[in-house]
């Protein structure tokens, strides 16, 4: 399930596992340096107190390498922005 303002990232615990996927052919835009390519985050830390587990953190950034300052960059590739919500908060 999606959490928060991540994007990208979605968060399973399957008993004491926390499972973590993430679509590794989006991209959702460039670092602030413009070196990478965002691929999904968090978008800072998440609380698993929702999910059961109280005291526990998770916080994740995948980028790849290919930004505006690699010379294999191509914005086309890049997800338009859409004016909808990009998650949908789930709580139990």
């Amino acid at each position: 399930m999606g959490i928060g303002r991540s994007q990208n990232v979605e968060v399973e615990i399957k008993g004491n596992t926390l499972v973590i996927k993430v679509d590794l052919r989006r991209e959702i835009g460039l670092s602030r340096s413009g070196k990478n390519v965002l691929v999904g985050t968090t978008a800072g830390q998440i609380r698993l107190e929702n999910y059961g587990k109280p005291g526990y953190y998770v916080g994740l950034n995948v980028f790849k390498q290919g930004g505006k300052k690699n010379p294999t960059f191509k914005e086309d590739h890049m997800e338009k922005p859409s004016n909808k919500p990009r998650v949908r908060r789930i709580t139990k």
